[in-house]
Parts: C-alpha cells; structure tokens; sequence
C-alpha cells in the first residue's frame, strides 16, 4: 500500500514541474511587458502577478524537498523556476522606483529645480485607478498637487480634462496661481469641494 501511494506521487511530480513551468511562463510574458519602464504597472497588477508568483514558490519549495523522486532534468528544471521566481518577484519590488527614476528622466526638463522629494515625486508621477497620499501639515501637498496637475497635461492632458478640488478657497487659489506662475498652465479647473457640491446640487 504504502509503495504504490508513493508511485502515484512519483508519478504525479513530473505533472506538477510540467504545469508550475507553464503558469510561470505566463506570469512572466506578462510582467516583461514592463521592463522597458515605458508603461505603467498598476498596484492592482502588481499584487495579482505577485500573489500568483508567491504560489508558484510554494509549489516549488515543495518540489525540491521531494527532489530525490525527480530525475536530473526535472531538478534542474525547478532551480531554474525558482531562480525566474525570485528574479520576478524581484522585478515587481523595485518597479516604482525605477519607474520614476525613469520618468524623471524622461521629462528632465519639468523636473529641473523643482527640488521635490522622493515621496513628493512618485506621488506626482503615480498612475493607479486611484492614488492616496497622506501628508501632514506644511509638508507641501498643494505643491504636490500642483506639480501632478502640471505633469498630467506635461503628459498629454488637456486642462478641460482634469478637474482639482481642494478645501478652501485660499488652497484652489494658491493651486492656480502656482500652475499659471510656475507652469504656465492658464485657465485650470480648480475648484473647492464647497463650489462643486452647490454646482452639482
């Protein structure tokens, strides 16, 4: 009994490198997509391609202690899984800031003196379905939003496209007058949540 359960499993790795090298194949041709760092990888993307890689590892994590039931090429055909793994998994980690390392140099010229930080910078450039950044007071968020209004049309939007809403009057002020004397950028949709809400009422 216990000898054939052993066949059966015996039997059934050689299935299980086969189908863990076809599901990394896939994973892969779809996050090299990305590494010319011309296009953006979503957060939502990131987390599914890691979950997915994080579950391959385990599958080979199994497989290697089970390696004596493996022949040569099988074995070295899940170091060499393992290896892509970890290289992907790797890749996914240090995307954003190579990202904007990347963007930043695209767009030399709109980055030159404006001495944002690291954090400020990725906010400006970030392109999720949806971006929030917690900041405390003076830290410089208006500036972060103005700075990510100008990049959106230094992008290719068009102002008529892209509505900003801050708190107060003094804040939609400010925003205008930093993107018309910074950026050049006249007539800008900034409104308060207050002026909106009565519009729209």
């Amino acid at each position: 009994m216990v000898f054939s359960l052993l066949l059966v499993f015996e039997l059934r790795l050689p299935k299980m490198v086969r189908r863990v090298g076809e599901d990394l194949k896939g994973i892969e041709g779809q996050i090299l997509e990305y590494q010319s760092y011309t296009k953006y990888m979503a957060k939502r993307e990131r987390i599914g391609h890691g979950k997915r890689l994080n579950s391959i590892l385990s599958h080979l994590q199994f497989l290697r202690k089970s390696r004596r039931l493996l022949d040569a090429q099988r074995r070295t055909l899940v170091g060499q899984y393992d290896s892509k793994v970890k290289h992907l998994l790797a890749f996914l980690d240090q995307f954003i800031p190579e990202y904007t390392k990347r963007e930043v140099e695209r767009h030399k010229t709109f980055f030159a003196f404006k001495s944002f930080d690291r954090e400020q910078t990725e906010a400006i450039i970030k392109k999720d379905e949806f971006n929030l950044v917690i900041a405390g007071a003076g830290s410089g968020k208006t500036r972060t939003l103005t700075g990510r209004y100008a990049f959106l049309i230094e992008s290719g939007a068009s102002p008529n496209e892209i509505l900003a809403l801050a708190y107060t009057k003094s804040a939609a002020e400010e925003m205008e007058h930093r993107l018309r004397d910074e950026y050049h950028i006249k007539g800008a949709n900034v409104r308060t949540f207050h002026s909106l809400g009565r519009e729209l009422a």
